[in-house]
């Protein structure tokens, strides 16, 4: 008796059991409800809608700007969110020993930067450069320190309000327009920024049309007699930028030449970056 009970029950628990085990599978499961994001959330994530430079946005010739002041486009909340960097990296390129292999006083002395000259430091990011061209064109002289990042320019503008230059003044662009006065430059200077067509980028590249429409705006800010230099990463360093294809400075030269340049100087001073110098050809 005690036997046939105790079976009984192992198939009473074992029934139990099982109709559990349906009931979970088969019981409604409740929907929560969708989760409705306030409207400055919405679009994280999303690529934001900036508006583009166009010739209402250039800045002019004769006027009085204030230097410090960050020029150019508008800043709205998507244009500040356009290639952001964070204030850790802008501090990695003001690393003191980047002068080792970058060696910016022989770069300058190449250049022959005058007193009261007028540079433009395209893609100055945190001012590695801009400081050192704003004393080599010295009180009389004037540099255009310009970025398509805000967060960049807005980095450069703290560092001015601690070293103060008078003569530095801030342009926000984009990848189509420099922005700045015609006839107003006397040297473009473009170091590590990448303004070209890169065919071989892992992750695709601008298309050369839009590198022209750049360069034309460069063309633009040209004085008779100035000049561009571009000092790009050699093709043979090992580069992780996804983004980034390589370039040969051969490359580079066939670009510009299609931008309307000409080389007029390759120094053969950098280890690991082309030194290129350009005119425009009138």
């Amino acid at each position: 008796m005690s036997g046939n009970r105790g079976t009984a029950l192992l198939m009473v628990f074992v029934v139990v059991m099982v109709g559990l085990q349906v009931w979970i599978m088969l019981r409604p499961v409740p929907v929560p409800p969708p989760v409705t994001l306030p409207p400055e959330e919405q679009k994280v994530g999303e690529a934001p809608d900036v508006e583009f430079a166009t010739p209402a946005n250039r800045l002019r010739n004769g006027v009085r700007y204030k230097p410090g002041e960050i020029l150019g486009l508008p800043v709205t909340p998507e244009r500040t969110e356009v290639a952001p960097l964070p204030p850790e990296r802008l501090r990695d390129y003001l690393d003191p020993t980047r002068d080792q292999q970058q060696q910016p006083a022989e770069v300058i002395r190449r250049l022959g930067i005058r007193k009261g000259a007028a540079v433009a430091d395209i893609g100055a990011g945190s001012g590695y450069f801009t400081f050192r061209f704003a004393d080599a064109v010295g009180a009389g002289g004037r540099v255009w320190a310009t970025d398509i990042s805000w967060s960049a320019l807005n980095y450069l503008r703290q560092r001015l309000k601690n070293m103060p230059r008078k003569n530095v003044f801030l342009v926000l662009h984009d990848e189509s327009d420099c922005l700045l006065p015609d006839r107003s430059v006397d040297l473009a200077f473009i170091c590590d920024v990448h303004f070209f067509h890169y065919p071989t980028a892992p992750r695709g590249s601008r298309p050369m049309e839009d590198v022209e429409r750049f360069y034309q705006s460069v063309r633009r800010v040209l004085r008779p007699g100035g000049r561009l230099a571009i000092l790009e990463k050699s093709a043979a360093i090992e580069d992780p930028d996804p983004y980034r294809g390589r370039l040969s400075d051969a490359a580079i030269v066939a670009q510009l030449k299609q931008c309307g340049f000409t080389l007029v100087k390759s120094h053969a001073v950098l280890r690991n970056q082309y030194f290129l110098v350009f005119r425009p050809v009138r």
